[in-house]
């Protein structure tokens, strides 16, 4: 029986070229990207840990892997970085084997233990790996329960040392024609007893409650709780519009007259 994993071969000088692209990518088709303070302190933090990390992503869009990425480039781009794909999709796009993305075959009966096998290897040899991971396995609406699957429990019960983010994003239309994206990481508590049962526990519960705090913010409709990590240049309104504004020394954007409103 042929193996359930083709495995990933990154490439440093391609990881920081695309993570640039992805930045690009990023402004140019959303308003922002603004990651929660909170979070800014624990990614930082992680970056300095000792040990292996676990980034356990929600997955509510096509853009979840671009803004990963773009995480990884601010945040993470001195450790190794590893992620499963699904099998059809790594063979499609063979570049995706140079980001650190390795290819599964999830319908193998050994896929899980593969994976598992696999991750502990790669750790062995980069001890400060970084695993990125949608826990869902599928594409999954925010207003939904958090379900996940015990893979990512069953990888950091098997990491010695190991930390575990859930990092949680929202796509919203607030006032300017472009979308903006929510992003808030928070550290899943490490369990009592440390097995896959008690990590997927831990993640399932840090990723849902990290949902809901991001929901609150999300209604909230205010840019205060966040820093921006990405901002598209210039207005978001009507270039005509934006340059009889600036001429009157005034600014365009609809959120900073929001704010003027309140103040």
């Amino acid at each position: 029986m042929t193996s359930p994993i083709a495995p990933a071969r990154a490439s440093p000088w391609f990881l920081r070229f695309f993570g640039g692209y992805t930045c690009r990518l990023l402004r140019k088709n959303f308003t922002a990207v603004r990651l929660e303070r909170e979070g800014d302190a624990v990614l930082r933090s992680a970056a300095d840990h000792d040990g292996p990390l676990i980034l356990a992503f929600n997955h509510p869009s096509w853009w979840d892997p671009i803004v990963g990425v773009a995480l990884r480039h601010r945040y993470l781009s001195d450790r190794p970085g590893l992620s499963p794909i699904e099998m059809a999709m790594f063979e499609r796009f063979g570049f995706m084997r140079r980001l650190g993305m390795f290819g599964i075959d999830v319908d193998h009966p050994e896929a899980g233990r593969a994976m598992v096998e696999y991750v502990v290897s790669c750790q062995q040899r980069d001890p400060d790996l970084a695993l990125f991971l949608t826990p869902q396995g599928e594409f999954a609406d925010v207003r939904q329960p958090i379900v996940v699957r015990p893979g990512a429990g069953a990888v950091a019960a098997k990491l010695e040392n190991v930390r575990v983010l859930a990092v949680l994003s929202e796509f919203v239309l607030w006032t300017d024609k472009r979308p903006e994206v929510l992003l808030l990481v928070r550290e899943c508590a490490r369990p009592e007893h440390p097995t896959t049962a008690g990590w997927t526990r831990s993640i399932r519960d840090g990723m849902q409650a990290g949902t809901d705090q991001l929901a609150a913010l999300a209604i909230a409709r205010d840019e205060a709780p966040f820093l921006s990590m990405l901002e598209r240049r210039g207005s978001n309104v009507n270039p005509a519009y934006d340059l009889w504004q600036r001429l009157r020394g005034r600014t365009a954007r609809v959120s900073d007259h929001r704010h003027e409103a309140k103040a």
